[in-house]
Parts: structure tokens; C-alpha cells; sequence
């Protein structure tokens, strides 16, 4: 995945399972709903234990997907 706009996604979140889209076609980004079905993309699964503040790659360079690790140059607060 791949986007020019790079900006980190900041989205507070309760506890759950979540999948982040790598394919851009979903209708909800940044979460999957099933668009990439047929295609190469798939999404990145990810859970969390508590309701907590989390910063989700959308520029593709991340280490860490579906969560930014400011590889791109972004810093995080």
C-alpha cells in the first residue's frame, strides 16, 4: 500500500479485532469491508486488548503495519 498522502491515520479505538485496507477500495478506510476479494491485497489483522489512541501507516513504509513507526519521517506525539 502505497499513498502520497503519508500522514499517519490517529483513530481511538475500543477493544477488538480490526483489519486496516491495503487495497484502497473499501468504502470505510481505513478499515477493510471486503473490496480486495479476488485481488493480491490483503489486509493487515490487528487486535486490541484496550480502548487506546493508535496511529495507523498509510504511507506504506511502516515496519510495524498496520501501525506508523515515523519511518516515513513523520514524528509522533
Amino acid at each position: 500500500m502505497n499513498n502520497d498522502a503519508g500522514m499517519p491515520i490517529a483513530v481511538t479505538l475500543e477493544p477488538g479485532i480490526y483489519y486496516r485496507c491495503t487495497c484502497g477500495q473499501s468504502e470505510s478506510l481505513p478499515f477493510c469491508d471486503g473490496h480486495h476479494q479476488g485481488g493480491e491485497a490483503t489486509p493487515f489483522r490487528f487486535e486490541l486488548k484496550t480502548r487506546e489512541k493508535v496511529y495507523l501507516c498509510s504511507c506504506g513504509e511502516s515496519q510495524n503495519q498496520p501501525y506508523c513507526d515515523g519511518g516515513c519521517g513523520v514524528d509522533l506525539p
